[in-house]
């Protein structure tokens, strides 16, 4: 049997079922310890759909940056480019929109998706 390693350490990580209550864990996020995390899913259009704002504010808790792909005012496709294996926030992350080399912190994405959920 293969062993597990006591930390995943990843430098990138996609969030679990595109950000989902249950599928985000704590004790998950602490054994990743992720420095990027993509958060794939549309705009949500009822208050049940991804991503969920709880988990927003985990992954926000355990990641230095949060890129969520669902709504046109963030940042679209993102695209990570490793050069000699190693992610350099400036210069080897592209997203689809552009928006600024910083990404929105984890709490204004899960108040944009609160908003998002609350107007539907």
């Amino acid at each position: 049997m293969r062993e597990i390693p006591d930390k995943l350490d990843a430098d990138v990580m996609l969030a679990s079922h595109h950000g989902s209550a249950t599928a985000n864990g704590e004790a998950y996020l602490q054994n990743v310890s992720p420095a990027h995390v993509v958060v794939s899913s549309e705009t949500p259009s009822w208050s049940d759909d991804n991503p969920d704002i709880a988990a927003l504010k985990r992954i926000g808790e355990e990641a230095d940056n949060v890129y969520w792909t669902g709504d046109r005012e963030y940042h679209g496709t993102v695209t990570f480019t490793l050069n000699n294996e190693e992610i350099d926030s400036d210069e080897h992350i592209d997203t689809e929109l552009d928006t600024d080399s910083n990404p929105p912190d984890a709490n204004s994405i899960a108040e944009r998706v609160d908003e998002l959920k609350n107007d539907s």
